[in-house]
């Protein structure tokens, strides 16, 4: 591990390491880290010492002098300062080593240092990824075409897949899955499809990281989740504790992302079809979620194939900028554009 000035160090090492944990996740362990931390980020450096204790002292792990010495022991590395500022110069020194990455939200907290992360990671032939647990506490299988998840899936109000026949009729990806949207409309009529989506959940913000990328993303890889990539424009408006960001899809799709901070911490999802809603909330365990995110972050160490696709993060990280830059703007419409990665 890279970086344990973060509360999912100590929590993911547990789920790694404690075989009666009822979330257990076989198949790694912890075996060295070093700590970071970020001196001009009070959330930061405020915790590392008392994570970075409790890593050693209850898990074993190993505390190393530099990020690279954890790349050169390991087999696979989860780089988690919680400081999205720091991820491109954390992974500047750890891509050389080849060994796959795990990188917890953010990505990044710019487009520009996001793609500098991938093109490092192509240069090095690093396997990459990067998201929220979030991503995963609507079951995204179900939007995305695959079978659902029966450790991660919640259930969903008002869908006649809620109660175990089948899997709901894919997010409605770009042109390029036209083939397999159309085979799956044969199978579930066109009514199913996914039109629309209307995400919320808690978005506090935390200087010194840039606006929407503290929380934000959480809500928004929720809506990716659902969605897939394509987005071509975005606006957000704020009122007082209350934020609303909407993303406009190329294919004419319409995802709006509502954050508070009011004290209410729930997450949940009314996802659009034809001819119903589907009122999605993910389970109150969080450690559930995490499960769900280190079986894929482990299936990424295994396989070098990321559950999450570079190009999808991408545009994630462009998504919240221009959100940033809408809401400086008083609610400007902000282009996404397009970039090869």
């Amino acid at each position: 591990m890279v970086g344990l000035d973060t509360s999912h160090a100590v929590s993911f090492t547990r789920l790694l390491h404690d075989e009666r944990h009822p979330h257990h996740v076989p198949g790694g362990r912890v075996v060295c880290a070093w700590p970071g931390g970020s001196s001009d980020f009070e959330l930061s450096i405020s915790r590392v010492g008392r994570f970075t204790r409790e890593m050693a002292e209850t898990f074993g792990a190993e505390i190393v002098a530099s990020p690279e010495e954890v790349a050169e022991r390991c087999d696979a590395v989860m780089l988690l300062a919680a400081d999205g500022r720091t991820h491109p110069g954390l992974f500047r020194r750890i891509a050389p080593y080849g060994k796959p990455v795990f990188i917890d939200k953010p990505l990044a907290v710019s487009s520009r240092d996001a793609e500098e992360i991938l093109r490092l990671a192509e240069r090095h032939r690093v396997p990459v990824m990067s998201c929220s647990s979030l991503r995963f506490a609507l079951g995204p299988e179900r939007w995305a075409g695959g079978g659902v998840d029966s450790a991660t899936a919640p259930r969903a109000s008002g869908s006649p897949a809620s109660d175990g026949s089948g899997p709901a009729r894919s997010a409605g990806r770009t042109s390029a899955d036209g083939d397999a949207a159309a085979e799956e409309a044969s199978i579930y009529g066109a009514d199913d499809a996914v039109t629309g989506a209307d995400v919320f959940g808690p978005m506090p913000f935390q200087p010194p990281q840039p606006g929407y990328f503290w929380y934000g993303i959480h809500a928004v890889e929720m809506l990716y989740a659902v969605f897939g990539p394509g987005c071509a424009e975005v606006s957000a408006i704020a009122a007082g504790d209350h934020e609303l960001i909407v993303g406009v899809w190329a294919d004419g799709r319409i995802g709006t992302v509502r954050g508070n901070r009011t004290g209410s911490g729930a997450f949940g999802a009314l996802i659009h079809h034809g001819d119903r809603r589907d009122l999605v909330e993910p389970p109150a365990d969080y450690m559930l979620l995490y499960a769900a995110l280190l079986g894929r972050v482990l299936e990424l160490f295994r396989t070098g194939r990321p559950a999450v696709a570079p190009h999808e993060t991408f545009e994630i990280i462009r998504f919240l900028e221009a959100a940033n830059e809408s809401r400086a703007a008083d609610g400007k419409i902000v282009r996404l554009g397009r970039r090869e990665l």
